[in-house]
């Protein structure tokens, strides 16, 4: 693993012309190990990268005067090496940065930590649990159903085997019973239901769902907000709901995108099939469309625009960058940058009258950096500026 002072020698020794056969393997090497496959360069074949990697490290260090960046851009944006820490980011309106060393950003006088693993459960009799706060084991019995806390801060649900069957009469005849799971912003969290499908639950989002699925001939989840779901295969539908679409599958890996404050609901399927629907539109009371109703297939997106449906081609990486720990932006406005920012760190932002609705942000972090190095990679693309004020940040042009 090639440290950052030694990455730095050779790049300055390359550039001189002073690097020796054996540093120059190591300096290529180096970088198709950490940039070859960059999620944003899908438009350049891995074979092509491998060609033009020392030729590109070259022109980023010093660009001829002649090149083109508009031409060139698809290449410029799978060639910007950030040294030390593995991010990057810039502005897909303007010249690429070039060359860019990027320290954790530890200057900020007022620095906002990132999200945690959080969230609260209501359990059918009304009673909340913090579950951060609460210990790791058992946390309730429910209608033949114990629900842990696990050490890896999972919700998991499972069926007593050990139940009497005065027990499971009593459940049946009884009303169903109702958990709800919620984050705030700042707040993450994954739970197994009691049919063994996980859920991965965004900040400021909520999922309610019956403790016992058996009873009501479906399996039925209502969702607010944004999570992604890997559906345990059973002939019993799982329906997701939302306020304007539901989802129905009986077993496939998915993610939707609700959040009131986003203008489309985007559910982007990774595996298996899914059915989407959403019900007429009414004015006046009177129904002006018929429901609308799609099937799709892995790699596609469905987008619910104004009661609307339309499949897409799907970024399935960028849709589901944020389970994986990550921020990753393609051709993304910074508008919608600053909302996913304002829910996982839990901070106001408010904008300056000049700042263009048309700039347009790509690249990755990690979501478990603190706010200060998200806001100065921004800031980096010279298309943006940002006063941090307690967890208020204005963003200025």
């Amino acid at each position: 693993m090639m440290l950052e002072k030694d990455t730095n020698e050779l790049l300055t020794k390359y550039r001189e012309g002073k690097a020796t056969a054996r540093e120059k393997a190591i300096l290529e090497q180096w970088y198709l190990d950490n940039h070859a496959v960059n999620p944003l360069a899908d438009q350049i074949d891995l074979e092509a990268a491998q060609q033009k990697s020392l030729k590109t490290i070259m022109n980023q260090i010093s660009p001829p005067k002649s090149i083109n960046w508009g031409y060139k851009l698809a290449v410029a944006a799978s060639v910007i090496l950030v040294l030390g820490i593995g991010i990057y980011f810039f502005n897909l309106n303007s010249k690429p940065p070039g060359i860019l060393t990027v320290l954790q950003a530890e200057n900020a006088k007022n620095d906002i930590p990132p999200g945690k693993n959080a969230a609260t459960l209501t359990l059918a009799n009304g009673r909340k649990v913090k579950l951060s706060a609460a210990d790791n084991g058992i946390l309730a019995k429910e209608a033949g159903i114990s629900i842990t806390k696990t050490a890896d801060g999972q919700l998991v649900y499972r069926i007593e085997s050990s139940s009497t069957s005065k027990n499971r009469r009593s459940e049946k005849e009884s009303l169903p019973a109702y958990n709800t799971l919620s984050t705030s912003n700042g707040e993450q969290y994954q739970v197994i239901l009691p049919d063994q499908t996980k859920v991965w639950l965004n900040a400021s989002s909520s999922i309610r769902y019956a403790t016992s699925f058996a009873r009501d001939g479906n399996r039925l989840v209502t969702l607010i907000g944004e999570a992604y779901f890997e559906v345990a295969k059973m002939k019993i539908p799982f329906l997701v709901s939302t306020k304007y679409q539901t989802i129905q599958v009986l077993g496939t890996h998915f993610n939707i995108n609700s959040y009131e404050n986003e203008p489309d609901t985007k559910t982007t399927l990774l595996e298996g099939s899914v059915q989407v629907s959403s019900p007429a539109a009414l004015r006046g009371g009177t129904s002006i469309r018929s429901s609308n109703m799609v099937l799709l297939k892995p790699g596609q997106q469905s987008i619910l625009t104004d009661r609307r449906l339309k499949v897409v081609a799907a970024d399935t990486e960028q849709e589901t960058s944020w389970k994986n720990g990550q921020f990753y932006f393609r051709n993304t406005p910074l508008k919608a940058v600053m909302r996913q920012i304002s829910r996982w760190y839990d901070v106001e932002v408010v904008y300056h009258k000049e700042v263009s609705d048309q700039v347009m942000l790509g690249g990755w972090i990690s979501r478990s950096k603190k706010i200060s190095a998200i806001l100065n990679l921004i800031e980096l693309t010279g298309q943006a500026h940002f006063k941090v004020e307690g967890r208020r940040i204005t963003v200025m042009p």
